[in-house]
Order: C-alpha cells, then structure tokens, then sequence
C-alpha cells in the first residue's frame, strides 16, 4: 500500500518547491496585471478566489501530499466503459434513461413527479418536468464523446491560428492568476491546479456509448511523445508534456436538490451539467489562444472525485462524491489536462472523513441501499467501481436501476447529506467541533436530524421562492449564520 502516485514528474513547477500563491501575492499579481480596471467583473472573480484560498490554506494538508491511498499490486487504470451506465445497457438491454423515460411518462400522467410523490395533477407534474427539460437542453445539444463536438481535443474554429503558435507567456505567477480568474468568469464556483496523477485517466474511453456488449465501441487512452493531441483507430493519444490538471465545480441549485427524489431535483443537477458545458469549452480555448493544450474531460476521461481532491477542492464522501467546505456535495465537477505551467493547490482536511465514518446518513435514507454503511476498503463490490484504491465501496448498478424504476435520478443522498447545508456548516459551531473535537460527531448528526435538515422540501414551495441567475444564493449560509440560525 502506498500514496497514489502519478506516472511522470509532477510538472516542471514541482508542487513541493512551487506551492499555491499565497493570498497577498496573489493580490499583487492580480493587481499588477492591471486587470481590475479593464474589467469590473475581474474584481469580483478576485475576491471570491481569495475567499476560497483563504478557507483552503486554513485546512490545508502541510506537505500537500495526496490523502488518497491506493494498493498498488492491486491498482490499474479503470476502464470507463465498466461504469454503472455503461454496463446497465448490457445488463438490461436498453439504456437506463429509456426506462427511466418511460417510468417518468407515467408518472407525469398519473400526476406524479416520483412514483411515490404525488404533486396533485397532471399540470403541477408537468411544470417540474418541463423545468428539468429547460435546464437540460444545453446538456443534452453537446456531445458525450471524446473529442468531438465541444469537447474536442484541439483549437475550435474560433482562433486556431493562435492556438498554434508558441506561448508568449510562461511566467506560472502571472498563468496561475489569471487562469483562476478566467475560470470563475466563465463559471466556475470553485477552482483548483494539480499536478496531472494518471491513476486517475481511465484506461479506454467509450466512442458509442450506452451499446450493447457485442457493439460496444471503445479506444485506449495512451500517453506518447506527440506535440498536439492526437486521435486514431484505436486510441485517445494525450502527449506526454500534458502534465497539469485544472479542475472546477459548479455547485447545483440547492433548493430545487432538496426536492429530492422529485423530477424537479433533476433539473438542479441538468442545470449544472449545461453550465459545464460553456465553462470547459470557454477555458479550454482561452488556454489554446495562449499556445497551450487543453484537453476537456468528460467523465469518461477521468475519474473527477480524486482529482478534486489533489486539486484542493475537498474530499471524498461516504456517498461516493466530493465534498467541497462551500457546496458539500451539491456540485459538478469537470477538470481539464494541460501543459500550461502552474502553481499546484495543496490537497485539503476538514474532518469529511471522520464525520462520514459516524454520520451514515446517506447510506440510511438511500431507498436503493446502494450506499454502503461498512467501512472503508480496498475491494469494490462489483465491476462498476475501482479496486485497489481505498474508500467507501458502493453498488452504483443498485443506485441507477432505482432511476429507473422510480423515473428520476434521485439526489437524495446528497440532500439529506449535512455538508449540503454549506458554508455555515463548515464555518459556524457544528463546523468546528466537527473538525476539532470529532468524538462530537454522532451528537452533531442527532441535531441535524432534530432540526429536520434533509426533509423534503415540496415543489410548490420552490416555485414560491424569490430567486436570481441559475437559482443560486452565495450569500444564503452567511445571511443566515449572521441571523443566529442554522441554514435550511
């Protein structure tokens, strides 16, 4: 057993010689850049990434190893085209979402926005629906294919004469600033660097997805010695000097989640998933204007959770997500490979390991019992997830055939999950005796339970709410802790 380990240098500004700009310096670059002048909006993307470095260098892993323990004569690089959603179309004969789909017509019809929620008629049922469908169109217009459509490998169309000709900045002080900045303005809530660990590329990537097993068409994903990356009959080529991972989250609408299992928790995390599409396709040429290579990945090129994780951005749940201190896990996370130098994010700790250990409050309310409540291990319960790293080892085939059969994709673990709350869990009282006294926890989730968190919030009471631009409030965790109460 070992840390993870990637396979090549961690980039030619070592994370261990080169750490994450402080906050002051990062304030004087941004300063120097004269950014704040030319764009007003420059000045808000500033100040948020100060508040997340802020809160990051406060639970920072010192030496900014990785967290994540992997067994190594077990280890290899997973193949994508083994994941719950692949293989539920060998296992059932369809893809999930064709009997997901039918199980929402008749629930729509039966007034229904769950099988077992009834909203009281046809119209109420269809207006979460059609919520869902609006959210998801952007999602859906994409490609779900490397390398094609927005999430090509190389220049767009748009300036591809730039994307070819040599870096004229290669200072990582001055790439590391406004890389940040240009991804909080394209979107992202939250941004972290890592050095590129390839434990975490899968082995194959699928290029017909959700077909049967006999017809199932997938390519390798290899690293070589090429200048741009590269596509052939059978491989994904990703050139060796690729050796950097940027990796961002969008956090979901929280109050449309807490509708959860309802189809309109649905149109929370669609909404998320088409946010992400402009983001990754925006950063990826603003990278290539600046002669680097971008490579956009998709959740079939890299496994996001422990990326975020190394990138600083949180740490793995019981749930099987990330946990971010600001959102929980009521986020997306997508992540992109360069050659661009850069500072690296120091991995994080804030008692998210500990906690999930006691609390088990999603593996209890998970109607599928697909979330584990043993331990952590190294053997994964099936071939839908990895073996030799070491985590909490859950059934993802149970979780997708409950969608299925119920005609949503759930969410409810992530909305009865205490982090969900954000920021003021975190930050307030529950938040430190979490982190500091962690002997505290099972009494912390006895008061999560007394107060009612992780109830259902009904429909109509979201469509009650006042709300701004994709339905997110930063502020609300703050407003309310400064009120003296608990967020809902």
């Amino acid at each position: 057993m070992s840390k993870s380990s990637g396979e090549t240098p961690l980039s030619n500004q070592d994370s261990k010689n080169s750490p994450a700009i402080s906050r002051r310096e990062f304030g004087k670059i941004f300063a120097g850049l004269g950014l704040a002048s030319m764009a007003p909006g420059m000045a808000e993307a500033a100040e948020a990434e100060d508040k997340a470095q802020k809160l990051r260098e406060k639970f920072a892993i010192k030496d900014g190893a990785s967290p994540i323990v992997i067994d190594e004569k077990v280890h290899k690089r997973y193949d994508s085209t083994k994941y719950a959603f692949m293989t539920y179309t060998h296992k059932h004969g369809a893809p999930f979402f064709v009997h997901m789909g039918k199980a929402k017509y008749e629930n729509l019809l039966a007034g229904k926005t769950h099988k077992d929620i009834d909203v009281g008629s046809i119209a109420a049922a269809r207006s979460a629906f059609a919520l869902n469908q609006g959210a998801t169109t952007v999602e859906m217009l994409s490609s779900f294919t490397e390398n094609t459509g927005h999430q090509s490998w190389n220049a767009l169309a748009v300036g591809e004469k730039w994307c070819k000709r040599k870096p004229d900045e290669t200072n990582p002080d001055v790439l590391t600033v406004q890389t940040k900045l240009a991804a909080r303005l394209f979107g992202a809530d939250l941004v972290g660097f890592s050095a590129l660990n390839r434990d975490w590329v899968y082995s194959h990537a699928p290029k017909k997805r959700f077909r049967p097993l006999d017809k199932l068409e997938r390519k390798e994903l290899v690293f070589k010695d090429v200048e741009y990356p590269e596509e052939n009959e059978t491989e994904l080529v990703i050139p060796n000097s690729v050796n950097n991972a940027i990796v961002m989250c969008i956090q979901n609408q929280r109050e449309m989640l807490q509708t959860a299992p309802s189809i309109m928790s649905m149109a929370s995390s669609s909404l998320g998933y088409s946010r992400q599409k402009f983001l990754i396709m925006s950063l990826c040429e603003y990278i290539r204007t600046l002669g680097y290579i971008a490579i956009p990945c998709s959740n079939t090129t890299v496994r996001q959770v422990p990326m975020g994780i190394e990138a600083g951005l949180g740490q793995a749940g019981r749930l099987g997500t990330l946990i971010t201190p600001e959102f929980g896990p009521n986020i997306k996370v997508i992540s992109i490979l360069t050659n661009m130098p850069m500072h690296h994010d120091k991995p994080i700790d804030f008692g998210v390991t500990e906690f999930c250990d006691t609390c088990k409050k999603c593996a209890r309310e998970c109607p599928s019992k697909s979330i584990t409540e043993g331990p952590r291990s190294f053997e994964a319960r099936n071939e839908n997830s990895c073996d030799g790293v070491y985590q909490w080892q859950n059934d993802y085939m149970k979780c997708l055939e409950y969608w299925a059969e119920s005609g949503s994709n759930c969410s409810i673990c992530t909305a009865v999950c205490p982090y969900t709350k954000g920021a003021a869990w975190v930050h307030g009282l529950v938040g430190f005796t979490t982190d500091k006294f962690r002997w505290m926890d099972p009494v912390m989730l006895g008061l999560d339970d007394a107060f009612g968190y992780g109830e259902r919030r009904k429909e109509a009471d979201v469509w009650n709410m006042t709300t701004s631009t994709y339905g997110i409030d930063l502020l609300h965790a703050k407003k309310n802790q400064h009120k003296g109460k608990f967020p809902l």
